[in-house]
């Protein structure tokens, strides 16, 4: 179970974006009432731009508000028409090409896990970026929660996501899917992510094509080495509490894809992320031997999680698109979130310990049981063999005398010479064929004359 703890804590890295400081903590207070406020409909969205462009402060230009301000404290403005013209002039401003996280041109929205009505994450976007969010947790896989979200620009040719993670599942007996809880679903082999990224990414965009598989930005390499090094370190601690023969394995394998199609009729260009998370565990499994003989044993079942972010730009400007994401965007998990979500995985993985003791004790039972079966079964066996060996010399017996028989019979024949046998006394001789004699009698106790039989040997 502490491998879900692992698929929660690397969420973040897996999407390779660098983070931004975050203000001081009653901005960021004042930051997300807006968002509860806009999310309400109690404010609308230029309003919500106008004030996280007042909040940030710098945001709209001083010379063109002073002249604003000039114009609206000689009566030349209305409250309205000085609010109006406020909210445009933030609005322009936010809009701008390469503004930055100081001068209001960025928005930070919350996404909630409905699961313990938390938030989770918080993704930074541009401020006029159309934004959706959720958290989900997968039917086929553990049931851990992931973040998935889109954002795009108005003209939606730019934008991030995250894709709904996918889970694939492999196993050499098939049974083990049976024995580890699990109905058969995405069942894949174990594979490297450069080998299946370019397949992920065209079936992801209709049409697309690939346009080359670069290796990961330095950011991207940094947090693959620290997720990496981390997975490996929870691993291995983990398995000091297994015995060899029931630990657990775990990879992470990354790969980007670079592909361009058309999108509404106009040409862009798209990087996505391909990253593999894979692990390895033991499953007690049972058959049964021959005679009904229950025989445990352990299989090993693979779990790989596929999770995929995308940057699309139109075309040519995808390298400018994914530098400012790297600069200007984030995603950051919510420790409060992380907390409930780590407390409810212990207390499954005690769940799993439990039941690991107790299959244990099941196991313990089952081979006692299993070496009285052996040891019935041996001797039955050695029962089955001594009836075998008297009913093979009994037949070694019985070819024995059917063969010496065929040989005397031949020796008759070669002699001519044939056995008789006589009905009175039971005795039998052999006679020298004579010509013209079909038959021969011979004396019986009581002084009579009984015909001679012919017979074989």
């Amino acid at each position: 179970m502490r491998k879900l703890w692992i698929s929660a804590a690397f969420a973040v890295l897996f999407l390779g974006w660098g983070s931004i400081a975050w203000g001081e903590s009653n901005d960021t207070q004042r930051l997300a009432a807006l968002d509860r406020a806009l999310k309400a409909g109690v404010i609308t969205q230029e309003e919500y731009t106008v004030k996280v462009a007042q909040l940030k402060g710098g945001a709209v230009d001083p010379v063109k508000k002073a002249a604003l301000d000039d114009a609206m404290k000689n009566g030349l403005l209305t409250q309205q028409e000085y609010d109006a013209k406020l909210r445009a002039l933030a609005s322009a401003t936010a809009s701008a090409p390469g503004t930055s996280m100081a001068s209001g041109g960025k928005k930070t929205l919350a996404v909630v896990d409905s699961v313990f009505n938390l938030p989770a994450f918080k993704v930074t976007v541009p401020a006029d970026w159309t934004f959706d969010g959720a958290v989900l947790r997968s039917e086929c896989g553990d049931g851990i929660p992931f973040l998935v979200y889109r954002a795009y620009s108005p003209d939606k040719l730019s934008g991030i996501q995250k894709v709904p993670q996918v889970d694939w599942y492999s196993a050499a007996d098939p049974k083990t899917y049976k024995f580890a809880g699990l109905s058969p679903c995405n069942l894949h082999a174990p594979a490297r992510a450069i080998d299946v990224a370019a397949r992920i990414a065209t079936d992801l965009r209709a049409g697309a094509q690939v346009v080359e598989m670069p290796p990961l930005t330095p950011l991207q390499t940094e947090s693959f080495r620290k997720a990496a090094e981390q997975g490996h370190a929870q691993m291995e601690q983990m398995n000091r509490q297994f015995p060899p023969n029931f630990q657990g394995t775990w990879d992470l394998d990354m790969q980007r894809v670079k592909i361009r199609y058309a999108f509404e009729g106009r040409p862009v260009e798209e990087m996505l992320t391909v990253a593999l998370t894979t692990w390895g565990r033991p499953v007690s499994v049972f058959s049964a031997g021959q005679g009904g003989i229950i025989q445990p044993g352990i299989a090993r079942l693979t779990h790989t999680v596929v999770n995929v972010t995308a940057i699309r730009a139109p075309a040519g400007r995808l390298e400018e698109t994914i530098a400012t994401v790297d600069r200007d965007s984030s995603v950051e998990m919510v420790s409060e979130w992380n907390d409930a979500e780590i407390a409810l995985i212990k207390r499954q993985g005690a769940e799993v310990l439990a039941a690991i003791q107790k299959n244990g004790d099941m196991l313990r039972d089952q081979a006692t049981q299993f070496a009285q079966n052996m040891q019935q079964s041996n001797d039955r066996f050695h029962a089955w063999q001594q009836q075998r060996r008297v009913a093979t010399e009994q037949k070694f017996a019985q070819d024995m005398q059917r063969k010496d028989a065929q040989a005397r019979n031949f020796l008759d024949y070669v002699q001519d010479q044939t056995y008789y046998l006589d009905p009175s006394s039971g005795q039998t001789l052999t006679i020298k064929n004579q010509p013209g004699v079909s038959g021969y009698v011979g004396q019986n106790p009581s002084g009579g004359w009984t015909q001679l039989v012919p017979v074989s040997h």
